[in-house]
């Protein structure tokens, strides 16, 4: 009863110093990178840094509602999607194992055997017999005292794993959300294209008969005939050209919505928004905790962190408790007789002396990876800020290109019709009018080109600045079953 006191006595004191040693190693704070009090690029038309970012989802400013409808589909039958939102399931199962070194571990076996005596004795048959039947229980508790955190820091990093799961599914979800918007403003440019393209074989057919006429009458020679063939020809091929580029987006956004390629029709005359309100981009020092990129990467950096805080605690002495409760009889009543049990504690101090050097290499090496991920994190910041400058930049620029094109358009329009009526009065050859032509249709190709990299830029610049709108989009996600 003494030693059995004592036991306990070490157990429990060996426990309160664990607590105290538990977490020794603190995590480690990020690295600092100082930040401008404004972004550079926020002298674009299309900014205001006054004003604080709206948290709701950022394509209904566009006030396409064909567009929000796509966006609805695509969060619910997005492959990429549904792997991410099983990824992250996973690392919150990693989490709940990680938890249990943190807990005592209890494991209960039963057995039964069968003995048979023979020997010799005063029978019959010159020998004796004996049979008989035992059972027996053990429960075993074993719990191993954290002396020096590490599987504190082993659950500390589960934890930032399943964390960093998470915000990767937010920055999916936030990804995916400019993958649509993006392709879908491709597929209506290409679709606005081919319109225009379509009723200029239709301007050049019509062209080319009337020249050919003229030909046979002997007013144009060959060469205004074949200029106006080469119009025609060059304007089919890319119709061509387009019609396939039409159908391969048409394919793509099929794709990202889970859909088989083609097999969803799309209506004609779609639009691209021609102007948007000013966009609220708040501050840069805001991005560290609207960007769930950012976010996953520090929750990356404190898991290398809590890794090589688990490696280093390897190094030092462990100690485990073991508990084991014994029962014996030939029926269940007697093994669970508690009078009868046999019961022991036991204590486990294991001190690793010598290992060939392995326990320093591992810390070593996890100590490397988490200065690696600080680097790691350093970039994403980096690269955060770079893609909002790269979006302000792009808009303002965007917003100029535009205005050029729009006058490229009425120039090449004046230019085109004063051509023709040139070409009938015999002033110049049929080369002029074939060279207004290609310019007029080129500017109007440009134009919507440019209407396209304006929304582009526009896509770019909200996603670039994050946003906890994810978060409702991700509830669902995580609730739905297939």
């Amino acid at each position: 009863m003494k030693h059995r006191f004592q036991w306990i006595t070490t157990g429990l004191m060996l426990a309160l110093v664990s607590s105290g040693c538990a977490g020794w190693r603190s995590v480690a704070p990020p690295p600092e990178i100082d930040t401008p009090n404004r972004y550079l690029g926020e002298e674009s038309v299309a900014v205001d840094s006054t004003a604080v970012l709206e948290e709701s989802e950022w394509w209904t400013a566009l006030n396409d509602t064909l567009l929000n409808d796509v966006m609805e589909r695509a969060f619910t039958g997005n492959l990429s999607l549904q792997r991410a939102v099983l990824t992250m399931k996973q690392a919150r199962a990693l989490e709940r194992a990680s938890r249990s070194s943190l807990l005592p571990w209890l494991t209960l076996s039963a057995n039964q055997s069968e003995s048979d005596f023979v020997g010799t004795g005063p029978t019959s048959a010159g020998v004796t017999s004996a049979t008989g039947t035992s059972l027996s229980g053990v429960a075993t508790a074993s719990y191993e005292v954290d002396l020096f955190g590490g599987n504190v820091a082993g659950y500390q990093g589960g934890r930032a794993d399943r964390m960093a799961a998470e915000e990767n599914l937010h920055a999916t979800v936030l990804s995916l959300s400019a993958q649509i918007a993006r392709s879908w403003y491709t597929l209506v440019a290409l679709q606005q294209q081919q319109a225009i393209i379509n009723q200029t074989v239709q301007t050049y057919q019509s062209n080319y008969e009337f020249i050919e006429q003229r030909f046979q009458r002997g007013t144009v020679t060959s060469l205004d005939l074949f200029q106006a063939k080469t119009s025609l020809e060059s304007a089919l091929a890319q119709q061509a050209e387009n019609v396939s580029s039409l159908g391969a987006a048409k394919n793509s956004l099929a794709v990202l919505l889970g859909e088989y390629p083609g097999s969803i029709e799309f209506p004609e005359a779609l639009t691209i928004p021609k102007e948007f309100g000013a966009l609220p981009v708040g501050l840069p020092s805001d991005l560290l905790q609207r960007r769930p990129d950012i976010r996953s990467a520090y929750y990356s950096l404190v898991s290398a962190d809590r890794a090589a805080a688990e490696a280093a605690a390897a190094r030092y002495p462990s100690f485990s408790l073991t508990g084991t409760v014994t029962g014996n009889g030939v029926d269940p009543t007697e093994v669970l007789d508690i009078e009868q049990m046999i019961w022991k504690l036991a204590g486990n101090l294991t001190a690793p002396l010598f290992a060939g050097g392995q326990y320093k290499a591992n810390a070593d090496f996890y100590k490397y990876g988490f200065e690696s991920e600080q680097y790691a994190y350093e970039l994403t910041l980096l690269t955060a800020f770079q893609e909002v400058e790269d979006a302000l930049l792009s808009g303002r620029q965007a917003v100029e290109a535009l205005q050029h094109y729009e006058l490229a358009v009425e120039s090449s329009r004046a230019y085109l019709k004063n051509s023709m009526d040139r070409y009938t009065r015999g002033t110049v050859d049929y080369f002029t009018v074939a060279t207004a032509q290609t310019s007029y249709l080129n500017s109007q190709l440009s134009l919507i080109s440019g209407r396209r990299a304006l929304i582009e830029a526009r896509i770019t610049l909200v996603t670039a600045l994050g946003g906890g709108w994810t978060e409702e989009v991700v509830t669902q996600l995580t609730t739905l079953k297939r």
